[in-house]
């Protein structure tokens, strides 16, 4: 128990009476006051807690733009004595818990708001003093427990620090929100550890493609030992099932993404995983014109960069002559059963009236070859996520079910 009419701290344990009197109060720099009688109201008039407090309020940018922080100049517990202050976040005042009981992703987020809070102060300092000042901060993985939209928010926190920011991250959303120019990255390569970036080899026409095409939706790339690149959306979903079922693994867990160009698109995809070391391969429809538009991008690439893509980094493979992945599945792979089934999957969608089933699967099954090509394109890659279930569960060698 508080006595302020003494102006002492009285506290009992275990029977005995310790008293401290009103010096025990007093902090450096003029934080807090001699007099506890004061409350709470005098601590945000303390430029640096009021400081810390702004900063502490942005955790609110994670929580639907709610939420706000009390910094408490007196331990509220006997273990807590030795502590200066503790921080308090919250809906508001009346509905706020200490820090120590959040979770670890707000807990590291609100250490990197005061590490900002304490950079503003010592900016300050030197302005007052007309010092240089140029801080350098390096933060490893600061989107630890973080959701995406809050790591987000942190990395616009963290980079708006005066001075050099670096961050080390293996998350896409974070680096999504990067600079592309400002990128770094490193891996294990056949030499050691090898720094790449974009560099200014990329024309800004080319860097606006990449931040629009790839890093919005496929920042995992940047991550990625190795990309296999596909012209459509049904290329995208088959893959990783064609992949498993051949090496026995998923991509995924062998650090490979199967990814979609949207058309003929692969230049973008390209020149940003051969400026950052991450190999390619190029799995290309070859109907129409598409054998030549593909060569004729990659040429200009070679131009562009005057380097010549190396096997062992850049390959192209192409489907059968005049073939694109429908007519592949079709006439040279012959999974026209399973094709079958998916369409009728996608036909029913979720109707389980086993007449309609019936009528439909009867339906399917009159299809020709040339019938069953118009009704699979027809859907627009919409059988693609059945087809790619029928398969995994399908009990022939991977040999009769990849192209």
């Amino acid at each position: 128990t508080s006595d302020a009419a003494d102006d002492s701290l009285r506290v009992d344990l275990g029977g005995r009476r310790i008293i401290k009197k009103k010096n025990f109060f007093q902090a450096k720099n003029g934080i807090l006051d001699r007099s506890p009688s004061r409350g709470l109201g005098d601590v945000y008039k303390r430029q640096i807690l009021s400081q810390l407090k702004i900063h502490l309020d942005s955790l609110s940018q994670s929580f639907e733009g709610q939420g706000q922080t009390d910094i408490t100049p007196f331990p509220k517990k006997i273990r807590d004595l030795s502590k200066r202050f503790s921080i308090h976040f919250g809906e508001d005042a009346t509905n706020s818990f200490s820090m120590e009981y959040h979770g670890m992703g707000t807990r590291s987020w609100a250490s990197m708001l005061t590490v900002k809070a304490f950079i503003d102060m010592l900016e300050k300092k030197h302005i007052d003093e007309e010092e240089c000042f140029f801080p350098i901060v390096a933060a490893e993985e600061p989107e630890a427990h973080l959701h995406p939209n809050a790591q987000r928010t942190l990395y616009k926190q963290l980079t708006s620090m005066k001075g050099q920011t670096i961050i080390s991250s293996h998350s896409p959303y974070l680096a999504s929100e990067c600079n592309l120019q400002d990128l770094r990255s490193l891996r294990n390569g056949r030499d050691g550890v090898q720094v790449n970036s974009l560099g200014g080899w990329i024309a800004p026409a080319d860097i606006n493609k990449l931040q629009r095409d790839v890093m919005r939706f496929r920042g995992e790339i940047l991550f990625s030992k190795a990309i296999i690149l596909f012209e459509g959306v049904t290329e995208e979903q088959l893959a990783p099932v064609f992949f498993e079922k051949y090496f026995g693994k998923s991509c995924y867990a062998m650090g490979i993404n199967c990814i979609s160009v949207a058309g003929k698109n692969y230049p973008p995809f390209v020149k940003l995983a051969y400026r950052l070391g991450i190999p390619v391969c190029i799995v290309s429809d070859n109907d129409g014109t598409t054998f030549a538009e593909v060569s004729s991008q990659i040429s200009k690439i070679e131009a562009e960069f005057d380097c010549q893509l190396l096997p062992n980094d850049f390959a192209v493979k192409y489907l059968n002559q005049g073939c694109d992945i429908e007519r592949e599945l079709v006439d040279h792979v012959g999974l026209v059963g399973e094709l079958k089934k998916a369409l009728v999957r996608l036909a029913i969608n979720g109707n389980d009236n086993p007449n309609y089933i019936t009528v439909k699967t009867k339906e399917v099954e009159l299809f020709d070859n040339n019938r069953l090509l118009a009704e699979l394109k027809g859907t627009k890659s919409g059988y693609s996520g059945f087809l790619a279930g029928i398969i995994s569960d399908s009990d022939k060698e991977s040999n009769e079910l990849i192209p």
